[in-house]
């Protein structure tokens, strides 16, 4: 998209206006990392230019390599309970498999599932889309892309309904964005926190706080919600 194309025609009005009427679910692939701090910064800053939504772009996309004050200025783009539209369901954290904290793409899903075709990204990043050609090519590639999405999310319609259940039995948890892991963590707390009546934010703020005893071989034993909390209630006995 060029910039003329991004700010003008009242496209950001019309964009902001929708998100902000609420009521919404909004469904993508990773959109969780990516594409809701991009919609929280548009929703923040009256100001926004096509240049800065790639700047942005490319430190949510290079966030491991980030130095402190940026990390700093993304965390709040990045708060997932910051959702004035209404709610997102992330199909990337929901399919995860944990694989060292690995996540098959959207590409890889769209061979699994034999869309008739799959492309990588046409163009590098930044690279101008100067003739109409390429700004057509760029397109129909967004368009497969949602294609997948859609495909996907049809796909997992029955774990998506098990999720919102336990959205329905424990209340305050998001269960739509969260990885399996992160799942369990969240409703292993909750359950804590109902049985010691210890605050959650307590829990979480003593296991960062945690001196390790054990030699690193054990580390991810130690590190697991379910050892975490049979520690904690030993300790409260």
């Amino acid at each position: 998209m060029c910039s003329s194309d991004l700010e003008g025609a009242g496209n950001l009005d019309a964009l902001r206006q929708f998100l902000r009427s609420g009521g919404k679910v909004l469904v993508g692939f990773n959109n969780n990392s990516f594409d809701d701090p991009i919609l929280r910064q548009i929703l923040r800053s009256q100001n926004v230019t096509s240049k800065g939504l790639a700047l942005l772009a490319n430190k949510l996309i290079n966030r491991d390599r980030l130095d402190e004050e940026a990390e700093t200025y993304l965390r709040p783009l990045r708060d997932g309970r910051d959702t004035p539209w209404g709610r997102s369901v992330d199909l990337a954290q929901i399919l995860a498999k944990g694989d060292q904290g690995r996540f098959a793409s959207l590409k890889t899903y769209a061979m699994r599932l034999r869309m008739d075709v799959v492309e990588d990204l046409p163009y590098e990043p930044g690279q101008p889309l100067g003739s109409p050609e390429k700004q057509e090519h760029v397109l129909t590639y967004c368009q497969r892309d949602l294609l997948v999405t859609a495909a996907l999310m049809g796909r997992c319609a029955k774990l998506l309904e098990s999720r919102l259940r336990l959205e329905r039995e424990f209340p305050g948890i998001r269960a739509l964005c969260n990885s399996e892991a992160k799942l369990a963590e969240e409703v292993i707390g909750t359950l804590y926190s109902k049985a010691t009546g210890a605050k959650r934010a307590d829990l979480w703020r003593r296991k960062d706080n945690r001196q390790p005893h054990r030699s690193e071989e054990h580390t991810s034993e130690l590190q697991s919600p379910c050892n975490l909390v049979c520690r904690l209630l030993l300790e409260k006995k």
